[in-house]
């Protein structure tokens, strides 16, 4: 898994992921009956450091939408990337 989060179900087309002691993530692909079009979702990720981010899945050759950028509207920082689906995945820095 390119952020690192340890796997805790394979069910081989959707995973769970831990996030904390208390939260986890599920991510499955996207199959042919499950597939929402347009792509109207998106999943935000929010960190203290958005580059740290970018450098570790550029380096994972992660698709990207553009680098980091200031959002001032949202009073935010943030990177767009894509899953192997081709959904969006937004990592988001507060600015205050």
């Amino acid at each position: 898994m390119t952020l690192g989060l340890k796997l805790i179900r394979d069910a081989g087309v959707a995973r769970i992921y831990r996030l904390t002691e208390t939260s986890n993530v599920g991510v499955c692909e996207a199959l042919d009956w499950r597939v929402v079009e347009p792509r109207g979702s998106m999943l935000t990720l929010v960190t203290d450091d958005v580059d740290k981010w970018f450098a570790h899945l550029k380096g994972a050759a992660v698709p990207y939408r553009s680098e980091p950028e200031r959002i001032a509207k949202f009073g935010i920082y943030a990177l767009l990337v894509e899953d192997p689906n081709g959904y969006l995945i937004e990592f988001q820095q507060f600015l205050d």
